[in-house]
């Protein structure tokens, strides 16, 4: 993004009346720090993750909160999109999260900097938000994540609610008034992300095994290259920011908010609220806390050395869900390409295909399952297939 532009609406129902909190941002800028690419699936479109407003309208005792994309809202029928039971998602918003982060003090200590987990960013500690309000296509089991990933402190200041409303390219929700501390006002800030949603918590293989897994939201993942289900163009790294869109205040740009991230000192982008009415001055002394990355969880246990009764070639060496990891030398399998899982006599268990291929091991999908997979089972990549015993 470049520069992301604020202004100030006020209300024509009268000059006592109060006056709606408008934060707007440039269009066509839904490539994170510069070079973010959307997903393959066909369900996406150009401007779904492309931020344009955000509104916060006073209505009575409740505050209406709006948020504008860059694409009509769509009501997708999503069936299945893996080999997992089917997802029900009825919250409006299908293929995005939205947060909305909200510093209503404008105190440097008195908030939190943390995001929701899966986003890889955080808030500017010297203006911490007090409130958080999260539209995302599963509430009820991004509530369990955030309460769970989260500081307890933080997860009860965070709001995710039901029932959104979809109106062409916009969604919004109404909150009590009391939940903010009032009607809105123009001293507030605001940190406004966007990313893509998943619908089915993924297992990330490849991070646990290399000892790098963290909680995530139902967040879309951010790689090199674009799949169905997961963005392009990025750097392959622990601290790489999954946001695609967000609202920046004037002088800054999305480019350098986003890029502000260090492998080498092991920390997230750090990301600055937006304040329609200027921002607030620092009390003089005020003690600004750093940044801190949320935990890394421990590596699972690795697969125990081969023994006689471990295939020597390629093998199973972890099962989740519809994926697999299996040993294999990187250049002796390529990515993309076909495998088929085999019990002890030779017959087909099961049908892959690679998607990552790392130099000891490969991770792949599960495309045709025939029966369990076991730990050690034989793998033979190719297709052979008159070679193979069938079960059929």
């Amino acid at each position: 993004m470049d520069l992301a532009f604020v202004a100030l609406v006020a209300a024509v129902v009268g000059a006592s009346a109060p006056a709606a909190v408008v934060v707007e941002d440039p269009a066509g800028d839904d490539v994170g720090p510069g070079g973010y690419v959307y997903p393959s699936g066909s369900e996406y479109h150009r401007g779904d993750f492309d931020l344009r407003r955000l509104e916060l309208v006073p209505r009575g005792d409740e505050v209406e909160l709006r948020v504008t994309l860059g694409a009509e809202i769509n009501r997708y029928i999503p069936d299945k999109r893996t080999l997992a039971s089917d997802v029900e998602l009825v919250n409006g918003v299908q293929v995005q999260n939205i947060d909305v982060y909200i510093d209503t003090d404008g105190r440097p200590g008195s908030g939190f900097s943390e995001t929701v987990p899966g986003r890889r960013v955080v808030i500017d500690p010297s203006s911490p938000w007090d409130v958080a309000v999260v539209l995302t296509p599963q509430p009820f089991a991004a509530r369990s994540i955030i309460d769970g990933a989260m500081s307890a402190e933080a997860a009860a200041r965070v709001v995710v609610p039901t029932g959104l409303r979809v109106s062409g390219s916009s969604v919004s929700v109404r909150l009590p008034a009391a939940l903010f501390g009032g009607p809105p006002s123009p001293s507030w800030g605001f940190a406004v992300l966007v990313t893509g949603a998943i619908w089915q918590q993924s297992f990330e293989l490849v991070p646990r095994l290399i000892g790098d897994h963290r909680a995530n939201a139902f967040t879309m993942p951010v790689q090199g290259v674009a799949e169905k289900r997961a963005f392009g163009g990025g750097e392959l790294s622990a601290w790489t920011p999954w946001v695609i869109d967000l609202a920046v205040p004037p002088g800054r740009t999305q480019r350098e908010v986003l890029s502000s991230y260090s492998e080498a000192d092991k920390r997230f982008a750090v990301v600055p609220m937006v304040y329609p009415g200027g921002r607030p001055p620092v009390p003089p002394g005020a003690e600004v806390p750093l940044p801190v990355a949320p935990p890394v969880a421990a590596a699972p246990a690795q697969p125990e050395p081969a023994s006689p009764s471990t295939p020597a070639g390629p093998h199973v060496l972890s099962v989740q869900d519809e994926w697999v990891v299996v040993a294999a030398k990187r250049g002796a399998v390529q990515a993309f390409g076909l495998g088929s899982v085999l019990d002890g006599a030779g017959a087909v268990l099961a049908r892959i295909v690679v998607t990552k291929v790392e130099d000891e091991f490969v991770v792949a999908q599960v495309v045709e399952k025939r029966g369990p997979i076991p730990v050690g089972a034989r793998v033979r990549f190719g297709s052979n297939k008159e070679s193979e015993v069938r079960h059929d």
